[in-house]
C-alpha cells in the first residue's frame, strides 16, 4: 500500500495533463485482482482512465480514444493506450468495453505475466446517474495474447466512477 499513493499521484498528474488534450471523461476504478495463485500477490487495484471525445460510431456504439494507468498495491504497474466503446441501453443503463495494448511492469515473479507487452480488455455494465456522473461494475482481463510462452493472464473486478466534462 506504501507504493499505491505515490503511483496514484503520478498517474493522476499524467491524466490531468491528458485533460488538456480535451478528455471527455475520466474514469476511476477500484478493484481486486486475482493472479490465480495461492501465494499472496492478489491485490487491490486503482485504475485511472482518460477518454477522448467519440470519433466514430459502429452501429449504436460510440468509439473513443483512451489512456489508462493501473497500479496494484503490491507495486505492479500498467500503462496503455487504446479504444473504448459505450452502448446506451434504456433507462440510463449502459454497457462499456475497451481494449488497450500497453506496458506492464511486475513487482515480483509471482505477478509476472510473461511479457512487458500486455493487452487489457474491459467489459462492464453501468448506470448514468446524471449528465456528468456514472457508475459501473466491470471485469478487466490482461494477457500477452500468447506472444510469450508464459501467459497466465490476470483478472480484475472493478467498481468504477465516470466523470464527464
Amino acid at each position: 500500500m506504501k507504493r499505491l499513493f505515490p503511483a496514484a499521484l503520478s498517474a493522476a498528474s499524467l491524466l490531468l495533463s491528458a485533460a488538456q488534450l480535451h478528455a471527455a471523461d475520466f474514469v476511476v476504478g477500484l478493484g481486486y485482482t486475482d493472479f490465480g495463485s495461492n501465494e499472496p500477490p492478489n491485490t487491490r487495484v486503482l485504475s485511472l482512465e482518460a477518454h477522448g471525445d467519440s470519433f466514430h460510431d459502429i452501429g449504436q456504439v460510440a468509439i473513443s480514444p483512451m489512456l489508462v494507468f493501473t497500479v496494484h498495491d503490491g507495486g505492479d504497474y500498467y500503462a496503455g493506450i487504446g479504444l473504448s466503446g459505450r452502448y446506451d441501453l434504456k433507462n440510463d443503463w449502459f454497457i462499456e468495453g475497451s481494449f488497450a495494448p500497453g506496458i506492464y511492469l511486475p513487482d515480483n515473479d509471482a505477478t509476472d505475466l510473461g511479457h512487458h507487452l500486455e493487452f487489457r480488455s474491459v467489459l462492464g455494465v453501468g448506470y448514468q446517474i446524471n449528465d456528468d456522473n456514472a457508475i459501473s461494475v466491470a471485469l478487466t482481463h490482461r494477457s500477452n495474447g500468447g506472444i510469450s510462452d508464459r501467459n497466465p493472464g490476470v483478472d480484475t473486478v472493478e467498481f468504477r466512477w465516470r466523470k464527464s466534462f
